[in-house]
């Protein structure tokens, strides 16, 4: 039986009435005489209400047993829901979206090495090795706006003072709107050591390339490159390279223009963009020492200089990879040894740049070495693939705005260069380029 409103609001009327009918009885049973119609109609009302509310008890009596069953009903999935939470194998967090942790099983308790009562309320960061806390605080933002389950490997802090690797999976809890209300995380315990088939392509790989070093050394030649890579076992390897250096890994998005922070204890790897390497010289001026684009590495724990800032040309898209990882990960460091020199290999073209004492030769060797790194051809020649200002190139050549935009003025008349819709250079006869690129491969090729 279902009470509506309707039946509620005309009983508590019928009720109100009876109870003035009621009080003017009251005041007048010692007075004067009654109306004989006035009795029977108060009797009357009074048995209507005296109904409605022995209904109204009996359906709220039944709602009442009826609430008493779900509620035994809701705590007994919960505590169903508890105990598959506690005696899951792998840990698992709830935090709110700073990182704040409200619920932790026994497997996280004992991965973190703590008792739940001091896991509870502390942040996760807490329990992270201290070098990686506030690079992974800024992560959190990424996080809780990400509409995919992150994979990414932590470095944790243990309550015995020891430190071990976990692979984490982190999801956003919404509720039915979509709005984010927790993180989700689930860790696993993670070795660092390689897989026994990745170990032996990698000793095939360092023994066919010692055999061939050995082989030129004898020759007096230089080990050659391209024979070492058709190798099938070594162009295997090389090709999951990309999705290796992004397993596990927090993918960070930074859009142009912005600062990257650096990080002493990590490289950055670009996944896509372009990232522009600068420092700053005695007299506050900024000079661009590189450039940064996908497949490459970079940091500052990979020079000594004391100034050193990465800001994004384009939209980018960066992993960062542990310098501890690194040095305990022989298939890793592996990857990671071409990156590294191809970023030495730029850096010493662009010294050669500098050491041009007309400004224009400099400009047309930097725009050379441009062209073999982000060059991609078009129509009317090769387009760089990055949006560089005449800032850029000036802080490169070592010049001001005003000579570069004259110089590049002049190249345009010339027919040497041109610029897309999107102010990108497309460089289309640089013959006299070609020549200093030359000297600038013959130079580089001692230092390789």
């Amino acid at each position: 039986m279902e009470l509506h409103k309707i039946e509620i609001d005309r009983f508590v009327q019928q009720a109100q009435k009876m109870y003035r009918r009621l009080a003017f009885l009251y005041q007048n049973a010692n007075a004067t005489p009654l109306k004989p119609d006035l009795m029977p109609e108060a009797f009357k009302e009074l048995g209507s209400a005296s109904e409605i509310v022995m209904l109204a008890t009996e359906e709220l009596y039944q709602q009442n047993e009826e609430l008493v069953k779900t509620r035994s009903l809701i705590e007994a999935e919960r505590q169903r829901y508890v105990d598959l939470f506690d005696s899951a194998p792998d840990g698992y967090l709830v935090t709110d979206l700073k990182g704040v942790i409200q619920e932790a099983n026994i497997a996280a308790t004992k991965l973190l090495n703590q008792e739940r009562q001091f896991i509870l309320g502390k942040p996760v960061s807490n329990f992270m090795v201290m070098e990686d806390r506030h690079r992974f605080r800024s992560q959190l933002t990424q996080l809780s706006q990400s509409d995919k389950v992150t994979e990414l490997t932590l470095r944790l802090q243990q309550g015995n003072g020891k430190t071990g690797v976990a692979s984490v999976s982190v999801a956003v809890g919404r509720d039915l709107n979509g709005v984010p209300l927790t993180l989700r995380w689930l860790l696993r315990c993670d070795g660092t050591q390689a897989k026994p088939d990745q170990l032996t392509q990698l000793n095939q790989k360092s023994n066919l390339t010692d055999q061939h070093t050995e082989k030129n050394r004898l020759k007096g030649d230089r080990p050659s490159i391209t024979t070492v890579a058709n190798v099938p076992q070594i162009a295997a390897l090389a090709e999951q390279e990309p999705d290796e250096l992004k397993r596990n890994r927090v993918v960070h998005k930074y859009s142009r223009c912005e600062i990257i922070p650096n990080d002493s204890q990590a490289i950055w790897y670009v996944s896509q963009g372009c990232v522009k390497l600068s420092t700053i010289c005695e007299t506050g001026e900024e000079i661009m020492i590189g450039l940064a684009i996908p497949g490459t590495v970079f940091g500052s724990d990979m020079t000594q200089l004391k100034t050193y800032q990465a800001a994004a040309l384009s939209d980018v898209e960066l992993v960062s990879i542990y310098l501890a990882e690194i040095s305990s990960n022989p298939i890793l460091s592996h990857m990671l040894l071409p990156k590294i020199k191809q970023h030495v290999r730029q850096t010493q073209s662009l010294l050669v740049v500098s050491n041009r004492r007309r400004v224009s030769n400099r400009l047309n060797n930097l725009l050379e070495v441009f062209k073999q790194d982000i060059g991609e051809p078009c129509t009317l020649g090769t387009r760089l693939s990055v949006r560089l200002t005449h800032e850029d190139l000036a802080s490169a050549c070592g010049t001001t705005r005003v000579t570069m935009t004259r110089l590049l003025k002049k190249l345009q008349q010339q027919g040497k260069i041109s610029f897309d819709d999107k102010k990108h250079i497309i460089i289309n006869n640089l013959d006299e380029l070609s020549l200093e690129n030359s000297r600038v491969k013959k130079f580089d090729h001692r230092f390789t």
